[in-house]
């Protein structure tokens, strides 16, 4: 549905794809996925299954896309377990 709806609008370093409704990667070394477009506006709605030791979230409106981070973006963390600095 959503590759139907948008067709090829990311790239990343993983194989990103769009399957039964979602997009999915099952090869790579993780990482982002990033969209090819800009947005004015938008909403996410996502569903998220992981590790418990993973570190992940959402980055948005990214200022430099080969530079992704939270010098260069929001984020909304999914899940942490990094220690807090001291």
């Amino acid at each position: 549905m959503f590759a139907a709806r948008y067709g090829d609008v990311f790239n990343g370093d993983a194989n990103w794809r769009a399957e039964d409704g979602a997009i999915v990667a099952d090869k790579g070394k993780g990482g982002h996925l990033v969209s090819k477009n800009s947005y004015k506006d938008f909403q996410i709605r996502a569903e998220f299954w992981a590790d418990h030791t993973t570190n992940s979230g959402i980055f948005f409106r990214v200022s430099d896309p080969k530079q992704i981070g939270s010098k260069t973006a929001y984020e909304a963390n999914i899940y942490d377990q990094r220690p807090e600095p001291e």
